[in-house]
């Protein structure tokens, strides 16, 4: 018997669902519905978009869907899925939602308790290693779209640390978590003992005075 999960990527610029066979690790891709989006809209407009995205997911599949698992930037009360995100330029109509309730108070459909979040830069790397079933190696992942994410994997888990580090490898690297102002995400690199602020401006890298 299969057991179906839809996994939903809230993006900046485009919100993106599919459904994911748990059984056999896999994406079902002919199951994928994508729809752009504008975070800086308002409120029930977001909403709309999630809410159409999910339901057209859904469509694709005549089996039952033990789930949805959302792919959520922050910063986001992830267990009780509440918005904190605030003057960071995308969801400020977000902000004090309880986005779990929300969803299900819109998709009829599905029971509050069957939607859960987590930080999208870690979603990302748990689906990478566990599509791949990595379970015995350290990895590091980082995202980038309208936000810079780290996330780390190590003793087949997530480490929600705010300082992420590769251990085992020479001269090491650190990656700080992401402060984000209008059109500049600000992160700092460590090689060492040195320290490297860094801007990252739209396309540009370069290193601060």
């Amino acid at each position: 018997m299969k057991k179906l999960a839809i996994g939903v990527d809230i993006g900046g610029t485009h919100v993106t669902a599919g459904i994911v066979d748990l059984n056999k690790h896999k994406l079902i891709k002919n199951t994928i519905v994508r729809i752009d989006t504008d975070s800086a809209g308002d409120l029930s407009s977001i909403m709309s978009i999630w809410v159409t995205v999910i339901q057209q997911c859904l469509a694709t599949t005549k089996e039952n869907v033990a789930g949805i698992g959302i792919a959520m930037p922050g910063p986001f009360d992830y267990e009780n899925g509440i918005s904190e995100i605030l003057g960071v330029g995308k969801y400020d109509s977000l902000f004090g939602l309880n986005v779990r309730y929300a969803l299900a108070d819109r998709l009829k459909t599905t029971q509050p308790h069957y939607i859960r979040f987590m930080n999208d830069a870690h979603c990302f790397l748990a689906g990478e290693t566990w599509q791949a079933e990595i379970t015995n190696r350290s990895v590091i992942g980082l995202t980038l779209g309208t936000g810079i994410g780290p996330a780390f994997w190590k003793n087949n888990k997530i480490k929600a640390l705010g300082w992420l580090h590769i251990w085992g490898i020479p001269g090491s690297l650190c990656i700080e978590y992401q402060i984000i102002i209008p059109d500049v995400t600000h992160i700092r690199l460590l090689h060492g003992t040195d320290q490297i602020p860094v801007n990252m401006e739209r396309n540009s890298l370069c290193q601060k005075k």
